[in-house]
């Protein structure tokens, strides 16, 4: 297995929901084998060629829901 080597930023458009863009990330994760990085309603998210989907999406929701809790404080 190569290292990855480069970066690449995803802009997700407007209206894009996070299943679609997680399984978008993945796919040029896995055609660039390349960290990929991008930012959904505010939660940074980092894809790798071996990231699962589930997990991620999980990820997501998680981390918007411990981001709402911290700004009702």
């Amino acid at each position: 297995m190569k290292n990855l080597i480069e970066i690449k930023h995803f802009n997700v458009l407007a209206g894009t929901d996070i299943k679609d863009a997680v399984i978008e990330a993945i796919r040029i994760a896995e055609e660039f084998n390349c960290l990929v990085k991008f930012d959904f309603n505010g939660v940074k998210m980092e894809i790798y060629n071996f990231s699962e989907f589930m997990e991620e999406v999980n990820y997501y929701h998680k981390e918007l829901n411990r981001q709402e809790r911290q700004n009702e404080l």
